[in-house]
């Protein structure tokens, strides 16, 4: 039994024992018959598709009764899931997805190249394999994050100085051309990024809705050593002029130290959701092997989170401004573990992911802001315990398809896919020595 199927008869078994006569609808009958032709298609669908039909039908009696139980995130229990479940449709999805895909690192972590790579969504073949830019300050110009702009061509890559202190930035533009050629990357105005301690944070890298701005989470230039290695401030950069807006400060907490986690664009692209974290400075974790900033580190597999994470808005204005200068979407509460956050294009919902009563299997949700109810289950994904590493998501700009991904591997076992309508469709796994996919973005 393969992977997928693991996972439908799982749900399928926990889900059985809630269905009761109560909740089974009566057949109706057809107010007339269909066409002869109608009827044998009709026919043929029921005698191949019926089982896969029940298998639809009681996911859908899976997300009715889901709630979000992520420590203290708590929901309140919802009501049937908004929309009906079903099978992965690409109608709709984006063509492609982008990803910085390869080994760990050079030097003691290992060997690998690490490149940015386009692939085609329906296959999972490769389109394009961009060459890194020749920078002559960085000799070691590896890229870390990539973002998709909404034309579905667009693409823009961050490399980082790696090896060098300080670790700077620079942001290069490609796309995909109509003959499925990729261009070459091309420097982005305002895209040198400089005063960079450690290694920033890869999950903030999105561009805005009219594809006009870029915004990134980064370590502000004026961080004390304590705080090296944490995205503490958030740039939004007019691709058209290369201008910034920053925002940084307002999240101080006594013996603690605050880092941005992840972005994304809401309400239209006037707003900017984050996520962010506090730690004590003992418990920051650095690098995008481990993608999140406040953890115990141990032998045990994974090592114990240890952070308060909130989710807040920003409405992007030119002159930028404070951290928490907008309002709370998510109040601040401990969690046994990371968990990625999204704020859904419309900026009524979160996407998250939350733990399944099955511990090898998590659900993708998408929770009501306004009452914390989740309001529909975008799939069921598989659940890898992994000692380095974190599980990051990426909403295509509908919020209807989501790609889900670790970074890392475990055992040589990924979660490498997208959801969409309560099904899950495994991409092919990244072919390194590491199995490594770093970020993705579509």
């Amino acid at each position: 039994m393969n992977t997928d199927e693991e996972l439908l008869t799982r749900a399928l078994d926990r889900a059985a024992g809630r269905i009761t006569a109560e909740t089974l609808r009566p057949l109706t009958e057809p107010a007339a018959a269909p066409p002869r032709q109608a009827r044998a298609r009709r026919t043929l669908w029921n005698a191949r598709l019926a089982p896969a039909a029940a298998a639809v039908a009681v996911v859908l009696v899976v997300a009715a009764t889901l709630a979000v139980t992520g420590g203290t995130h708590q929901g309140k229990p919802p009501g049937r899931a908004a929309g009906g479940m079903s099978v992965p449709s690409l109608a709709g999805a984006p063509k492609y997805y982008a990803e910085v895909e390869g080994g760990k690192f050079d030097g003691p972590h290992g060997p690998g190249p690490v490149a940015v790579v386009v692939r085609s969504t329906a296959t999972g073949a490769v389109v394009a394999r961009i060459p890194a830019p020749v920078i002559a300050a960085a000799p070691k110009a590896m890229p870390f994050s990539v973002a998709a702009a909404p034309d579905d061509r667009t693409f823009y890559a961050l490399y980082a100085n790696w090896g060098r202190r300080p670790a700077d930035f620079w942001i290069y533009r490609f796309r995909i051309t109509s003959s499925g050629r990729a261009t070459m990357p091309a420097a982005v105005r305002g895209g040198l990024i400089t005063g960079q301690k450690y290694l920033g944070n890869v999950g903030g890298f999105v561009v805005s809705p009219d594809g006009s701005r870029l915004a990134l989470a980064v370590e502000s230039s004026t961080a004390n050593t304590v705080q090296s290695g944490l995205a503490t401030e958030i740039l939004v950069i007019d691709l058209r002029t290369g201008t910034r807006a920053t925002w940084q400060g307002g999240m101080d907490r006594p013996g603690q130290v605050f880092g941005v986690q992840s972005l994304s664009w809401t309400r239209g692209g006037e707003a900017l959701a984050y996520q962010g974290q506090w730690c004590r400075p003992s418990e920051v974790g650095y690098g995008m092997d481990t993608g999140y900033t406040c953890v115990k580190w141990s032998s045990r597999v994974p090592s114990r989170y240890d952070g308060t994470d909130v989710v807040r808005e920003i409405s992007v204005t030119p002159g930028g401004g404070t951290l928490d200068s907008g309002p709370v979407l998510r109040a601040p509460a401990k969690a046994p573990e990371p968990e990625p956050v999204l704020a859904d294009p419309s900026g009524k919902y979160l996407i998250t992911m939350v733990r399944d009563a099955t511990p090898s299997l998590q659900n993708v949700v998408k929770v009501s802001i306004a009452t914390g109810d989740v309001t529909s289950v975008l799939g069921i994904v598989p659940r890898f315990p992994h000692l380095f590493g974190n599980y990051y998501l990426a909403a295509d700009r509908t919020g209807r398809y989501v790609l889900a991904w670790m970074t890392g591997s475990a055992n040589g076992r990924q979660l490498h896919g997208w959801v969409q309508g309560g099904a899950y469709h495994q991409l092919a796994p990244v072919p390194t020595p590491y199995g490594a996919t770093l970020q993705m973005t579509w």
